[in-house]
């Protein structure tokens, strides 16, 4: 399995972070990811990328069938088909447009359909948003247009974000602030540097680390910040440019059924024990655009 940050970052593209921000400074970094896939244009992304020759024969293309947005939203949550699953092995056999067009009916049904209904039964974690498929590849070496995995974002109202994402391989579900923007970034170094309630997220975040979960960020620091000595006792935590806790499974039989939005669920209620000082402590970003991420 992949590490829970490249999780996360494989479907938090930072250009559309910026973008959501401008549009709403009051949120978090979070939210204003999650807002940016609603507005993307998906017909613009389909750059029409051949596959790459290093890539094996995909298996045989499906037929195409629309499936009216209504019925997307309708779906009861039964668990996560094993057909999500592999149309991600697929896609990574073959990523490309002719691939995409000829199985949009598949991810429509198979991944979209019920990620949208696990997410109704998770509202009170939200709203949520479910993430683009499609990369943006202006700027990118790998010019493959389609993201090999399906996520989600929501946020609290106190300004944790909770994620859920699914690949060929495996189900992740994590919590927290995956990025700080820079008034963010000051209020969680100047907590962590205190005693008292720097203390006490160490102590959080090696309870967590100890019962088996991830505590990660969107990168950290190779040196101690700018005024913080080397030496510092929570040097780690004020390395980092953002908090989050996660969990990822390898493909299971139970994420087929009912029981994935349990589990789903046990993981963001158990992240609180982090999560709830990073509201307490950091909350949203109340930045204009413009200096949020210097």
């Amino acid at each position: 399995m992949a590490d829970e940050a490249e999780v996360v970052a494989a479907v938090l593209d930072r250009d559309e972070v910026d973008v959501a921000y401008a549009q709403d400074p009051r949120r978090s970094v979070g939210a204003a990811t999650g807002a940016a896939r609603e507005h993307a244009d998906e017909a613009s992304r389909e750059t029409g990328s051949d596959p790459s020759p290093n890539r094996p024969a995909a298996p045989p293309q499906r037929i195409v069938t629309h499936v009216p947005e209504s019925t997307l939203a309708t779906m009861t949550f039964t668990g996560f088909p094993a057909e999500a699953f592999d149309f991600y092995v697929r896609l990574g056999m073959d990523n490309s447009r002719p691939f995409w067009q000829a199985n949009k009916s598949v991810y429509d049904t198979q991944v979209k359909a019920p990620l949208l209904a696990a997410l109704e039964e998770l509202e009170a974690y939200g709203p949520f948003q479910i993430f683009r498929p499609y990369r943006d590849v202006r700027f990118a070496k790998d010019k493959t247009p389609y993201k090999e995995n399906a996520g989600a974002y929501g946020e609290g109202e106190g300004g944790t974000g909770y994620y859920l994402a699914l690949n060929a391989t495996s189900l992740f579900a994590g919590a927290g602030y995956y990025g700080f923007a820079a008034d963010q970034m000051e209020r969680f170094r100047t907590a962590v540097d205190a005693d008292g309630t720097g203390g006490d997220l160490a102590a959080r975040v090696a309870a967590m680390e100890k019962k088996g979960f991830t505590v990660g960020a969107i990168s950290e620091l190779k040196t101690a910040p700018r005024g913080y000595p080397k030496d510092h006792p929570r040097i780690a935590l004020l390395r980092r440019k953002g908090l989050f806790v996660g969990k990822e499974w390898p493909v299971a039989k139970w994420m087929h059924t009912k029981a994935a939005v349990g589990k789903v669920r046990d993981v963001w209620e158990a992240a609180r024990h982090v999560t709830d000082w990073l509201d307490a402590h950091v909350g949203p970003s109340t930045l204009p655009p413009e200096d949020s991420w210097r």
